[in-house]
This record gives C-alpha cells, structure tokens and sequence, in this order.
C-alpha cells in the first residue's frame, strides 16, 4: 500500500537538539538542494481529480493550500516542535495570533481561563477584554503565587495561561505546579516560552501542554519578519487547530516560515551568547546608584533565582529590565525616558529578540493599552526601563566611550543624563569637570545647556582646546553663566558670537542648541533662526561673568536636542 503520509528527514532516534535544529524538517527536493527551499506557491497541482478529491477529504496527506499546507511551513513547523520536545505544531501569522487560535480552537462562551497578570500587555488585552465580549472570561492572577492560581480554578476552567519569564517583570512561574493544578481540574496548561525558547527552557518536559511562540522574536533573531506557533499533542494540534486554520486563515507566509527555519539553525548560539551579555549587564545595573531595582532571573538577588535556574538550564534569558530612580511616578518616567534618549548604541523600539540590543519603556509602549491599574498589578511602574540585550560586545553597550577612546560608559552617561537633569545639577557637573573627556569635540552628555563666550576669543579657544583633547574642567574653567532667553530660560548665543560659534563648531561636526525650538537644518542654524523662524532671543551675559561653549552630544537621529524649561533651576 502506498504511504499517504508526506515523508520525514531520516536522522538517527538519538539525535540531539542542536542536529534538529539544523537537519529537521522535509527531505530533500528531487533537485536535491542542500539549504531548504522557499515554497513561493499559494495552490499545488494534483495528478488527477481522484487524488485532488482524496487529499481535500483528509485521506490522503498532501500540500493542497498554502493557508494551511505548505512545504516551508512544515519544514519549519517540525523543526520546532522537535526542538520543544512535542510531536506537533502549527505555525501562524503572529505570536498574537497564536494565543487567538487557541482560544478559539479549545474554548467557547461559558469557559474560564486563569491566566498570569505579568503577562504581555497584548495578551492581557485579547483575553481580558477581546474575548471577553464572546463569553470567555478570564481571571488574572499572580505569576508566582501557586495558591491564588489554585483558588482562580473554577469547575468552568478550561485552560491555565503563564508566560514564563514574564515581559517585562522576568517573573518566574513553577510549570509543573501549574501543570499538576491545571490536570487536577481537567484543564490544559499553556505557556508562552517567547523569552527563553527551547534552547533553554522546554514546558512540555515540565508538564506543559501547550507552548507558545512569539517567533518574530529569537526564533527569528533578527528582527526581520512577524510569526507565530503553537506546539502540542496531535490530537491537539492537528485535530483541533488545524481545522479550525483551514478556515480562519492566521496562516504564516511560506516566506516568513523560511526566514524563522533558517533561524531556528543559530537559536542555540545565540541564546547562549546574548544571555551571556545580559548577565554581565545585569550585574553592573545592580551597582548603579541611579538604579532602584533590577529585574533579571539570572542575578542572585531575582526572587526566583532558584527556579528560573532549574527550568532554564541554568540561565538567565536575554532580557533584562531596570528601574531608574525618580520621587514620583512622573519623575521617574522622566528619569527612565532620559536613560532611553540618551544611549547611542541601543535601538529604541518595543520589539525584542534581535541581535541588535533594543530598549523600551514598557509603560508607555508594550503595556501602554492597559490601564493604570493594570499596570500596577502587573508591576509596570513608570520608572522602568527594559534592555533586550543583543550580540554587540558588552563594552560598547556599557563602558565603550561615546567617542573612540573617550572612556565614558554609554549607559552609565545615560543613567547619569537622567539623574543630573532631574536632581537640576547639569551645570554643577560641567563646572566640576566631573564628565570625562570626549574624544571628538563638543561630544557631551545629551540635554547640557549650549552656552557662549564672551570675549573674541573665547568660542575658539574653548573649542580648539576640545578638539585637542582636553577635558570639559580646562576648556570650560572659570565662572560659568547660563544666559535666558526671551522665551524662557533657555540657552542663548550672545550676539556678537552667535555667528561665530555656529559656523566654528558646525565645522567641527557638533550639533547646538536653539532657544526656542528644533534647528531644521544648518541653514537656519547658521542664521540664527529656530524652526518656527523665528530669530533667537539675545541677551548679554552678567558684567563680569564669562559664558563659555558647551555644545551638546548629538541626538541618534542627527537633530539637535533642547533643554527644557524643567531643568534649568
């Protein structure tokens, strides 16, 4: 009889997870490619109608669609569900939509979920209020308290959800507790293994029913496309969600299926090498002054240290989040906002998993959907800030200068911007020449004040002595004099040097400061003029008071920086 079932790649019953990771998935083509293909194909032709009618019935295994069968799909669908330790999986569009598929396929109105507060702000989202209107309710309960999950279960209970760790908190559940709840009550348990992947961590081992990805995070690693998957039983899988795919249609594009399998190969590398710089980052967070707490499983001081290092292979994860001191919830946002603005090398954007380091303040970004409330119980207070930490060398995401051989941590002069400009001491600390000496002129922390000379040749002796590098204390000794504006107390260029000391250090490269807005372009720049064209306020500096040239660091983005009312005291 002939086999109706597509075939397996042939590896030995022992192989390990790292030769699944690269080897798993379909043979060969009968052009006997080495590298998977990439299925570009939205139907498959049939060698006869008989057989058509055989495959659409489900008699016969075969590719029939590409919105729920599809040979780049597979590959990549097999490859992780091996790497998971589970016989099945299915792939779709979006990690989100992963968690909407299995609401769908498993639940109906009058069914219960208890499911983490910590969770992603997303998810909180789709279960609390989303499929809330379609009659699933959902309880939200604490990530690390057993017994409030416990007490959550109802005889209407369906489904336990836990995310593990959790975004941005890294809070660490107990899987084969939940698991032991959720079978004791006849309920599945579903966790999203998005920050660990299974190159550290696999639920199922801990009695986990279904796992969740988030594949546009390390399954990709790169930052390149949005993808899903659910991992779990056949009968799960194929029996339930799979149906239900072939009529909804969250399907994952052959391509963005080939952009995750080619990932799947380094998962391992990576994992290991980024959780390797977070811990080192980690532990220098922990020393920072300006730094209240630290979330990270891999520190000794993370409330589930001990737990996260059974499940995760003695591993911390590659997420580390921060909080940056502030007296109020509004200082503290500043405060965390000032860390964000003020890094070079980090990638400002919610997404994580990259090889390139990415920052966010989840308050205002992952969970800024949620309401205040929500964000309290699920500890997103305002002064957080969350790394994802990449595969750039740790010195340049922490003591690397901001200019080569400046000796001044990126990080820590973020931290320091933040603080300085808060506590209203920026000036103090150029006075004292506490800030190390930059490597290219003018190249200081972001949001100092643009201050003048006074005297003919102030401007450039100041900059000719920045450019030969010397520090902020000798090019800028002295009594020092902020001039106010006319719109406020921002920093202005004395009259007769306001020329001067644009054309000079725009020919040095640095970036100024206008009085009452953003510099468009260097034209306005040169004129004098801020980006509402209006002319700059000009006022002399106080008799017998030099004011002396402090150009700002430029911004990421090549625009000039102000500094607001707020911190100038």
């Amino acid at each position: 009889m002939t086999d109706r079932r597509i075939p397996r790649v042939d590896l030995p019953a022992d192989a390990r997870l790292d030769t699944r990771a690269v080897r798993e998935g379909l043979p060969p083509s009968a052009w006997g490619e080495n590298s998977e293909a990439l299925f570009l194909t939205s139907s498959f032709v049939h060698p006869d109608a008989a057989t058509a009618a055989a495959r659409f019935a489900n008699e016969e295994e075969a590719f029939v669609y590409t919105r729920f069968t599809n040979p780049t799909v597979m590959m990549m669908e097999r490859r992780l569900a091996a790497l998971e330790g589970l016989p099945a999986c299915i792939a779709t569009s979006s990690g989100m939509s992963a968690i909407a598929l299995i609401v769908l396929g498993l639940l109906k109105a009058g069914d219960h979920v208890v499911c983490s507060q910590s969770v992603f702000g997303a998810t909180i989202k789709l279960l609390g209020s989303e499929f809330a209107k379609f009659g699933v309710e959902t309880s939200f309960v604490s990530q690390t308290d057993v017994g409030e999950w416990q007490r959550a279960i109802r005889p209407t209970t369906k489904l336990l959800f836990a995310e593990t760790p959790s975004n941005p908190l890294t809070e660490v559940c107990d899987i084969r507790a939940l698991a032991e709840l959720a079978h004791g009550a006849g309920a599945l348990l579903a966790v999203d293994n998005c920050f660990c992947t299974p190159a550290l961590q696999r639920p199922a081992e801990y009695g986990a029913d279904l796992v969740i990805h988030s594949g546009t995070k390390y399954l990709d690693g790169q930052g390149r496309v949005l993808a899903g998957a659910v991992c779990g039983s056949e009968d799960i899988v194929d029996g339930k969600l799979v149906p239900l795919m072939r009529s909804v249609g969250m399907s994952l594009s052959p391509f963005n299926a080939w952009i995750v399998l080619k990932g799947l190969e380094t998962l391992s590398i990576r994992m290991r090498e980024q959780s390797a710089r977070a811990a080192q980052l980690a532990a220098w967070l922990e020393a920072q002054p300006q730094v209240a707490r630290v979330y990270y499983p891999g520190l000794a001081s993370h409330p589930q240290h001990a737990l996260a290092m059974a499940q995760q292979s003695g591993v911390g994860g590659a997420v580390v989040s921060f909080v940056v001191r502030g007296e109020t919830p509004a200082a503290a946002r500043a405060a965390a906002f000032h860390v964000i603005d003020n890094t070079r090398i980090c990638s400002i954007t919610a997404n994580l998993g990259d090889t390139k380091t990415t920052i966010t303040h989840p308050a205002s970004t992952s969970h800024g959907r949620l309401t205040e409330e929500q964000r309290q119980s699920a500890g997103i207070v305002q002064g957080m800030v969350r790394l994802a930490v990449g595969l750039e060398a740790v010195q340049a995401l922490r003591i690397e200068g901001v200019g080569e051989g400046a000796g001044e941590a990126l990080l820590e002069l973020a931290l320091r911007a933040g603080a300085a400009a808060l506590a209203g001491d920026v000036l103090a600390d150029q006075a004292r020449g506490s800030i190390a000496r930059p490597a290219a002129v003018g190249v200081v922390p972001l949001d100092l004040a643009l201050l003048a000379a006074r005297g003919d040749n102030g401007v450039a002796v100041a900059a000719d002595r920045l450019a030969a590098g010397g520090d902020l204390g000798q090019a800028f000794a002295g009594p020092l004099a902020l001039v106010g504006g006319h719109e406020g107390q921002h920093p202005v260029l004395a009259d007769e040097l306001r020329e001067r000391t644009a054309d000079h250090l725009l020919e040095e490269g640095v970036g100024v400061v206008d009085v009452a807005g953003e510099i468009e372009d260097e034209d306005d720049q040169r004129r004098g003029v801020d980006d509402r064209g209006r002319e700059r306020a000009i006022e002399p500096a106080p008799a017998g008071r030099r004011v002396l040239p402090v150009p700002i660091l430029r911004h990421r983005h090549s625009r000039p920086a102000m500094l607001s009312n707020e911190y100038i005291r």
